[in-house]
């Protein structure tokens, strides 16, 4: 059952054993009908990246994205991977949809004005800030 592969992943990600997570959610997807969940895609690619292969975090978690639509979960960690290979217009469109359909969420608006500001545009950086502010 692949839901019951998924469970073993995540557990096994939850102990520190990236390299049994992968094999387990490997198994899941092999036998699941429609492929993994949201969450076990995200925990696949947790266990890409906590070992250190970015690449296959990256593709895993854009697949996820557009399987599953914009979520919270994939697009931060995809941007997260976008800044550390200094591809900040690819953070920002990361995290661009998320901003749209979570307005209140503060935290995004300022990691968002964060990649506006280290791409050198302090314009978008304050409106995104701005965004946010409630009028008195």
């Amino acid at each position: 059952r692949a839901d019951l592969w998924e469970l073993a992943g995540h557990y096994a990600l939850m102990a520190g054993d990236p390299e049994r997570a992968i094999e387990y959610l490997d198994k899941a997807e092999a036998s699941a009908l429609q492929g993994l969940t949201p969450h076990a895609q995200i925990d696949l690619g947790e266990a890409q990246y906590q070992l250190g292969d970015l690449a296959a975090a990256q593709h895993t978690w854009e697949r996820a994205d557009q399987q599953f639509g914009p979520a919270r979960d994939i697009a931060v960690r995809l941007a997260q991977i976008h800044r550390q290979q200094g591809d900040y217009p690819a953070a920002i469109a990361s995290l661009e949809p998320l901003v749209e359909i979570s307005p209140e969420d503060s935290e995004l608006h300022f990691e968002l004005a964060l990649l506006y500001a280290a791409s050198g545009e302090a314009q978008a950086a304050q409106d995104a800030l701005d965004a946010h502010v409630s009028p008195p």
